[in-house]
């Protein structure tokens, strides 16, 4: 949890579920923005390269076309369809791995 600057037990023992769920959603997003220059970067280039009449034959119209994020098709609220809500497979798959980490570091 280092990466997203919350140490780990406080990630796991004071935060509640739909509070991982926001921090991971807010990490995920930010790594989308990094891929997102990524992508844009590499499409300005391949265009200086082949240039764009060539980008066009390989069906290349924009960055999006160079790969897809999941920020593209992001357009609506999460919590409309129900995604912001978490299943009973991740909150049992959370439970676990806090009972894990408590029984290898002697919590328990």
């Amino acid at each position: 949890m280092g990466e997203i600057g919350i140490p780990r037990l406080e990630f796991l023992y004071e935060l509640r579920y739909q509070d991982m769920l926001l921090i991971s959603r807010g990490y995920e997003r930010r790594k989308c923005y990094d891929w997102s220059m990524t992508r844009w970067m590499t499409y300005h280039i391949m265009m200086a390269q082949v240039g764009s009449k060539e980008l066009v034959k390989i069906g290349v119209h924009s960055p999006a076309d160079l790969i897809s994020l999941p920020t593209d098709t992001d357009a609506v609220d999460d919590d409309e369809d129900g995604a912001g809500i978490l299943s009973d497979e991740d909150v049992k798959r959370m439970r676990q791995q806090i009972k894990d980490y408590n029984q290898s570091h002697g919590f328990e």
